[in-house]
């Protein structure tokens, strides 16, 4: 056996040895990145949307201050037609009107001030629910961002892992040719 032949046959066995290292990791890089996917996958098909609450959500009006100016109102007005009363009839028919028109500008102001509080409660609902649809999809972006992502790493290491062994194969079948001559 000549030189050559013989670095040709001693080479032989190292391709074959180092193709077959080569398959190996090839494989484990496609069972890897194949596990990534499909628990990328799983993670995906399970994702749960959040579920964020408006801390506004049951904030009611005060009818407490409301409550009480209503009593004083009722009040006033009953000791203002007492005193009317106590004048006479033509006291009382003169100012009778003007009792009742203090009154009904009293209540206009006690449902004007509960009809601010109302649209101020309504404002800090809309402005939460506003707060509350930009966070969860911020949010959610990123987590499906993130899963697709790993699904990518998964599918290319599954990919890596066939080219591996595709040029296992080849250096296999070179070294094999190799052996045949």
């Amino acid at each position: 056996m000549g030189k050559a032949t013989a670095a040709a046959s001693s080479a032989t066995p190292m391709g074959a040895i180092g193709a077959g290292v080569g398959a190996v990791g090839g494989i484990i890089q496609m069972i890897n990145g194949a596990s990534q996917a499909r628990k990328a996958r799983k993670a995906l098909d399970a994702y749960v949307r959040q579920d964020l609450t408006n801390k506004f959500a049951d904030l009611q009006v005060s009818r407490l201050g409301a409550d009480l100016q209503k009593e004083q109102l009722a009040q006033s007005t009953a000791t203002g037609v007492d005193v009317l009363r106590s004048s006479g009839d033509r006291a009382l028919a003169a100012g009778l009107s003007r009792v009742v028109g203090q009154g009904n500008m009293e209540a206009k102001k006690i449902g004007a001030d509960l009809d601010k509080q109302q649209k101020e409660n309504d404002r800090l609902r809309a402005q939460d629910e506003v707060r509350i649809e930009g966070m969860t999809e911020r949010r959610e972006e990123q987590d499906l961002a993130g899963l697709g992502q790993q699904l990518n790493v998964g599918q290319q290491g599954v990919q890596r892992g066939l080219g591996t062994i595709a040029q296992a194969g080849m250096t296999l079948t070179s070294a094999m040719g190799n052996d045949n001559t």
